[in-house]
């Protein structure tokens, strides 16, 4: 997580930001980002969703519990407000008002990071029929943002050792990664484990079993940082771990 932070600011939020008053962490989940993300950076964070720590709570302000699809952030309010991983749970005409609303509670010089999973070059939305999400290409998903009347001022893919910063001789053949995963519903099929794997690696090979399963990847330092803690299938996946 500290790679993470160091990353997500260096990408350019502290560039585009002027003041780190308030945040407002949307689809926050347990509130990772906010404990390791927002907290060290913001006076105050606002939330939709539990805390999972005790350092800082004071500065954990409101915890909303409200659909997206109608929930209003306060009027010109926050300095940041950070969208992760619940753009797919709404329509097109959703995410675009959710976002209109989302922009009058900017503050002046105030920005919105969505962080999302996008289907790789361009191809076809993927709807999941496990938990009714869709994955968009960023090629629908920019005219949504811009419909907004929103500005996209940056765009990175996520990466969480930058091939740059860690390079690997050229002849060196990278070894597969072996990733488990525990607590799966009985319901979970070969083709949904591999969408929720989607985007974080070379998939070589997927083996499933009752309860758990194993996915081997050229690398598998994504899946395992980003991917834990999730919801498949109506189950909280809590063991993903290298193996």
């Amino acid at each position: 997580m500290r790679r993470f932070r160091a990353y997500s600011f260096k990408i350019g939020i502290e560039q585009l930001l002027t003041k780190f008053e308030h945040a407002l962490d949307c689809g926050s989940g347990i509130g990772r980002i906010t404990k390791h993300l927002l907290l060290p950076k913001f006076n105050y964070v606002d939330m939709s969703n539990k805390y999972i720590g005790v350092e800082g709570n004071s500065r954990v302000q409101n915890k909303f519990v409200e659909s997206l699809h109608i929930f209003k952030p306060k009027p010109n309010y926050y300095n940041l407000i950070w969208i992760q991983w619940v753009t797919g749970q709404l329509s097109d005409d959703d995410l675009t008002n959710f976002l209109r609303r989302c922009k009058k509670g900017l503050t002046k010089n105030g920005c919105i990071i969505i962080k999302d999973n996008v289907t790789s070059r361009d191809e076809e939305r993927i709807f999941d029929e496990c938990d009714n999400s869709w994955t968009r290409p960023s090629n629908e998903l920019r005219p949504l943002i811009e419909a907004a009347n929103l500005n996209i001022v940056l765009e990175r893919k996520q990466l969480f050792f930058p091939k740059n910063n860690f390079p690997f001789p050229q002849k060196k053949k990278m070894s597969m990664s072996r990733v488990y995963i525990g607590n799966l519903s009985s319901r979970v099929t070969d083709r949904e484990l591999e969408h929720f794997f989607r985007g974080f690696g070379k998939i070589r090979d997927i083996m499933l079993k009752n309860g758990f399963g194993f996915v081997e990847f050229d690398d598998h330092r994504d899946a395992v940082y980003e991917l834990n803690g999730r919801e498949l299938c109506g189950h909280r996946v809590v063991e993903i771990s290298h193996r």
